[in-house]
């Protein structure tokens, strides 16, 4: 019932939770996937690719009055896409571009939820990588 316009509000309220939840994951997600290593770039790639849309799809729905509409649907354009793409693959190793790139969706979700969630990106040691060839 949470998408009748009666419990619009509450609907607003459930989604800010889920997106606030999300968010504080996806942080710890970046993390992650900067402390794979710089030797490993294929690796960086796929794990932080998912990372990156995710975000950007996060602060788009924050935006859209789509977000509580049962018949509408909140998606990255395919021009974006497409940016995001050429950057993280031009910029996979360099760990200060790819946290600027996903800086600039969490700063739209602390503004529209008037929050912050603070990225602690300090001291971060490589995680081992095996290869089983």
């Amino acid at each position: 019932k949470l998408y009748l316009e009666e419990y619009r509000d509450q609907a607003k309220e459930i989604m800010y939770y889920l997106i606030k939840k999300a968010t504080k994951q996806l942080n710890l997600a970046l993390k992650y996937c900067i402390m794979i290593p710089k030797q490993e770039p294929r690796i960086r790639l796929f794990t932080i690719m998912p990372v990156l849309f995710a975000i950007k799809t996060l602060a788009l729905a924050l935006e859209s009055d789509e977000l509580l509409n049962p018949e509408g649907s909140v998606k990255i354009s395919r021009d974006e896409v497409k940016r995001v793409l050429k950057y993280i693959t031009i910029n996979c190793l360099w760990d200060y571009q790819l946290v600027k790139e996903y800086k600039k969706s969490l700063k739209v979700i602390e503004k529209v939820l008037e929050d912050t969630f603070p990225l602690e990106m300090k001291d971060l040691s490589p995680i081992p990588i095996v290869h089983l060839d």
